[in-house]
């Protein structure tokens, strides 16, 4: 995507200042509370409050509007939605059991033994369930569509 991510040390309240920074904003949005019927409404009340904001004399060198217009030229466009979303994908984790199998939509598929106990991942395709641990594949096993009865 064009950054590297630098998150903040635990336990460091001083670190966590652009956090509350956005609970700040949101404080702002409060008072407008239940002063709009529409979504177009909600839309001029954020986008004059955004306008507010970003024109605010806030003791530091430049405005915050100025300075974005500086950042602008560094910019790159966002990337396309197919290739951001499987970063965002949230992959459901399996736990492997003592029989070293996972359940997967009512069925069992076995994992190597060494992998008992530990959470893997899966993407299922047209008749191929592929099974993970972190990025690396392990096994994939042709998806059974056997129903079972009791």
């Amino acid at each position: 995507m064009g950054f590297n991510v630098n998150t903040c040390r635990p336990y460091r309240p001083q670190t966590k200042g652009k956090v509350e920074c956005v609970a700040k904003l949101m404080d702002r949005l409060k008072v407008y509370n239940k002063e709009f019927t529409t979504i177009e409404e909600l839309d001029d009340i954020v986008n004059k409050l955004k306008e507010e904001i970003n024109n605010e004399d806030l003791n530091f060198v430049e405005k915050p509007i100025d300075r974005l217009k500086e950042e602008q030229k560094y910019l790159y466009n966002m990337p396309s939605m197919a290739l951001m979303c499987p970063y965002f994908r949230q992959n459901k984790g399996y736990k492997v059991s003592k029989e070293s199998m996972i359940t997967y939509k009512k069925h069992k598929y076995s994992v190597p033994i060494k992998y008992i106990g530990k959470y893997l991942t899966v993407n299922e395709y047209e008749d191929t369930l592929d099974i993970y641990y972190t990025t690396d594949l392990i096994v994939s096993h042709k998806i059974s569509r056997k129903i079972f009865k009791l």
